[in-house]
């Protein structure tokens, strides 16, 4: 069994590697545009607003997608599936989802995750 500051190191060299790839593609296709939503929280002056916002996309919405998704979806799945289909199902749903929201060219969606800025945006 490998001890956890091996883990660690593997940890921290693969989110090094992560801004290292994210930096060189911001560099080769510049920054996106900002989406509307993170120029309507940028001007925003309430602070209520902006507190609800953050419980909003921070808290609720990946609580609601993964009832969704693991209680109801794979549900459903598993019963009407073979389960190599339903495994094979799965993973390239997850690779499309992750792809589609969680990977935009230079991986700046990190609104919700310690020390990162809710400047950048991920543009569509």
């Amino acid at each position: 069994m490998r001890d956890w500051k091996t883990a660690l190191k593997w940890a921290g060299g693969v989110y090094g590697l992560f801004w290292a790839v994210a930096i060189v593609l911001s560099l080769v296709f510049g920054d996106p545009k900002d989406q509307n939503l993170v120029t309507d929280l940028k001007a925003e002056d309430s602070t209520l607003i902006l507190v609800g916002w953050a419980i909003l996309i921070c808290v609720l919405a990946p609580v609601v997608e993964e009832i969704f998704f693991r209680g109801f979806m794979f549900g459903v799945f598993i019963r009407r599936m073979p389960l190599l289909s339903f495994i094979s199902l799965i993973k390239a749903a997850g690779s499309l989802k992750r792809g589609g929201s969680h990977s935009k060219l230079q991986g700046y969606d990190l609104v919700c995750q310690p020390g990162s800025s809710p400047i950048k945006s991920s543009g569509k």
